[in-house]
């Protein structure tokens, strides 16, 4: 059995958040419907050629 989602406004929350800045988001359409990737700035251009070779569409 997974372990529960700890409670709103737990110490988890800041955690994400902190990081959040740093990443972009990639959104895409593969296996009909809409998806999306977060990344490092860094690693931008190679998740969108990635995503292109699978065959998804890049939505942006």
């Amino acid at each position: 059995m997974p372990a529960p989602l700890p409670p709103l406004g737990s110490s988890v929350e800041p955690q994400l958040s902190a990081f959040s800045g740093d990443l972009v988001a990639v959104p895409f359409w593969m296996n009909g419907c809409a998806q999306v990737a977060h990344v490092s700035r860094e690693g931008l251009r190679r998740c969108r050629q990635d995503l292109l070779a699978t065959g998804a569409v890049l939505l942006n």
